[in-house]
């Protein structure tokens, strides 16, 4: 759940342009309303715009109702005989879009052929149609290419289908049809590629469709779609934005056909970002609302750190991703599997960890689970406190509420664990940076760094320097172990493993051994 991090001055933007032949020829409507409608029986047939289209029950009852109050279409079955079926008409141009706007009462399957080709709706053969209840019904374009017998078939229906309109887009001659005509890269970080797809169909075709880009930033695959007998049936085009700089640059790029004619066009855009830099909390009232954070702890036995993963629906706790933590900061990028929470709530209040997989609550107090789900209550709301070492701590009767770190050789995972078990975690806050990745304000240590000088040796950390200076020591896991101002020079003897040192604004990792 990343927010935009610069203007929409940052932009790409590339124009794929895809060249066509001919026109569109026409648009043939099927309207139903209270005075336009299909019979009750099983093959009723209903001519308009010179088009006969036909009604075939396979379960359920063709209802003789326009419900115009609530779902906006003809009834085709009840909630307590769902209908199944399938609606048909016979085209000899070219098919190239079939829009249906229909409703259910429930849920149910719409998928649509012509002439043996399944056509595609945002690159899926089949759409699941939704109940909406607001007398604005639902609408889905499918795509493809193909002449003949066309077929909306109604599947896997729980209630009642309403059936609005459907609006047939046909062409003569030569045509090439894109879908969708838009592609949102959004966010992505720099050095780093993502890809979207958009669905090519054409139709009368006599030579190869050549794709190419003129911005090296955006490249297309394939490059170049042949014809078979003229027509070319749900190709998948794919889309791929590599940015390599972050600045304030807009292009444009064009795929051409090499067939002359008429042009479609797809759009698409993305946000060059840097990498978004986390950096360790040690104090709780630095965290406010708005806030975006991730949850670290380190595995003694492999020397890594481990970030928390997003919740996968079925588990039932988090797994991890392995970061690299440098001067208490970490890089991690909107695209990776670590679960990026953004705080809600306050500390007075209790915060609720949002994640765009819903949010983190205690499950249980006979097992170690944490979950996400879409709703607030005491167990997905937290108390967090940075000590000795950080805790977030859920509300609630559930006792297994405390968010903790479980390592083994084979298996390193997050989840809820009772006060005390397992290893704590660290919480990283993510800075605020400008467009180049530097944080704002820069902060840029004095001189005297050259002249200190922080180590460890026979158990004990050691840190010499000029003046007084402020001095703390975190353990790994983000516990703070001392604060305190010293002169000249400063010492402490650890158990083994890695610390953290700061030193004025200066920060130091050691290793004791």
């Amino acid at each position: 759940m990343i927010r935009k991090l610069f203007s929409k001055n940052f932009l790409y933007i590339v124009v794929l342009l895809v060249a066509s032949i001919s026109v569109f020829g026409a648009e043939k409507t099927l309207q139903l309303s209270s005075s336009a409608k299909f019979g009750t029986e099983s093959g009723s047939t209903l001519a308009q715009e010179e088009v006969t289209w036909t009604a075939t029950s396979l379960s359920g009852d063709i209802r003789n109702t326009f419900n115009s109050a609530t779902y906006l279409g003809q009834q085709f079955g009840t909630s307590s005989a769902p209908w199944t079926g399938k609606f048909s008409a016979v085209f000899s141009e070219s098919v190239v879009s079939v829009r249906i706007v229909a409703n259910t009462g429930g849920k149910a399957d719409l998928s649509v052929v012509v002439g043996g080709t399944t056509f595609y709706s945002a690159s899926q053969d089949t759409v699941a149609v939704v109940k909406k209840t607001d007398v604005s019904p639902n609408t889905y374009e499918f795509t493809g290419s193909g002449s003949g017998e066309l077929v909306i078939s109604v599947s896997n229906t729980s209630q009642a289908f309403y059936l609005n309109s459907v609006v047939v887009t046909t062409v003569s001659g030569s045509s090439i049809v894109v879908n969708p005509t838009t592609l949102n890269f959004e966010e992505v970080v720099v050095n780093e590629s993502k890809s979207l797809t958009f669905v090519l169909n054409g139709s009368g075709l006599t030579s190869a469709v050549s794709l190419t880009t003129n911005n090296a930033l955006f490249s297309v695959s394939p490059s170049s779609v042949s014809p078979v007998d003229g027509l070319i049936n749900n190709q998948l085009i794919t889309v791929t934005y590599s940015p390599t700089a972050v600045s304030n640059i807009s292009s444009t790029a064009i795929i051409a056909m090499n067939c002359g004619g008429t042009v479609a066009s797809v759009s698409a855009s993305g946000v060059c970002v840097a990498m978004p830099i986390f950096e360790l909390v040690a104090d709780a009232s630095n965290l406010l609302e708005g806030d975006e954070i991730v949850l670290v702890s380190a595995d003694a036995y492999s020397g890594n750190y481990y970030a928390m993963n997003k919740f996968v629906g079925g588990d039932n706790n988090c797994k991890s991703t392995i970061v690299q933590v440098e001067d208490n900061q970490i890089g991690v990028s909107p695209s990776s599997d670590i679960a990026i929470i953004t705080l809600e709530g306050n500390s007075a209040s209790g915060w609720n960890l949002s994640t765009s997989e819903g949010y983190f609550y205690a499950v249980s107090s006979s097992s170690n689970y944490m979950k996400a789900k879409a709703e607030v209550d005491e167990s997905a709301t937290w108390d967090i406190s940075i000590g000795s070492e950080a805790s977030i701590v859920a509300r609630g009767d559930k006792t297994r509420n405390n968010i903790r770190f479980y390592a083994t050789v084979s298996s390193q995972l997050f989840s809820c664990y009772e006060s005390g078990k397992q290893k704590a975690v660290a919480i990283y806050k993510k800075k605020s940076q400008g467009s180049t990745g530097i944080e704002n304000p820069v902060i840029k240590p004095s001189r005297e760094v050259s002249e200190q000088k922080v180590y460890a040796s026979n158990g004990v950390v050691y840190a010499k320097f000029n003046g007084t200076k402020s001095i703390k020591v975190f353990a790994i896991t983000g516990q703070i172990l001392d604060s305190k101002m010293a002169t000249n020079n400063y010492s402490i003897a650890l158990r083994n493993g890695i610390y953290i040192v700061k030193l004025n604004q200066q920060t130091y990792k050691v290793l004791v051994k």
